[in-house]
């Protein structure tokens, strides 16, 4: 369960980030049980979910996007290395420095697979010693 004073500093970010949120209409749950709070919300049709540090902290924002809105890099890189694939959802995933661009990308066979690129077109590859960038 959240305490309150917790849950007034998220509240406080929140509101700080997305002024016309309805806090009534947020959906809170432990994203990292006793470290980050994650508030599920929808504004003009648009579904986002904001992840808060208990301290109050922004950490991240995923929202869902169209894939007119990804930016052309992206799109180009996606064409060029996934010639055979389709992309069926994208995320915008804003952190405090940064943004990347997630994709659920689906081929005719069914074949999915998840790709994440920077506004630039940069592909990002996590791993186990850090991010590499292609």
């Amino acid at each position: 369960m959240f305490n309150q004073v917790t849950i007034e500093l998220a509240e406080r970010t929140l509101k700080a980030l997305y002024p016309d949120v309805d806090l009534s209409a947020v959906d809170w749950e432990w994203e990292e049980e006793g470290a980050i709070l994650e508030a599920e919300f929808a504004i003009d049709g648009h579904s986002y979910e904001v992840e808060i540090d208990v301290s109050g902290e922004h950490l991240a924002t995923e929202s869902d996007v169209t894939i007119e809105d990804l930016p052309m890099p992206v799109l180009l890189q996606v064409k060029e290395m996934y010639p055979e694939f389709s992309i069926v959802e994208a995320e915008k995933v804003d952190y405090p420095a940064k943004t990347i661009y997630e994709m659920e990308l689906t081929d005719e066979d069914g074949h999915t697979v998840t790709v994440l690129f920077r506004p630039d077109g940069k592909m990002i590859i996590p791993g186990p010693s850090g991010t590499l960038y292609i």
